[in-house]
């Protein structure tokens, strides 16, 4: 069956029809308070050391970190 056959005048939601449903299919919110950046120490590097496949972010030196 193509998408030309189908003739909808109306988006069906049977599965939305309680509220309860709705509410668990109900798309997610995200704000950078919900994210975590991770912190990279490592050993035997006396400077930081950019991660190139992540910008702006570094690779500590183990001394500076306070580990």
């Amino acid at each position: 069956m193509s998408m030309s056959e189908f003739n909808l005048i109306q988006r069906p939601r049977r599965l939305r029809k309680s509220a309860s449903m709705r509410e668990m299919f109900q798309e997610s919110h995200l704000s950078l308070s919900d994210l975590a950046l991770p912190i990279f120490v490592e050993e035997g590097v006396d400077d930081y050391v950019p991660i190139n496949a992540m910008p702006g972010v570094m690779r500590i030196p183990e001394k500076t970190s306070g580990v």
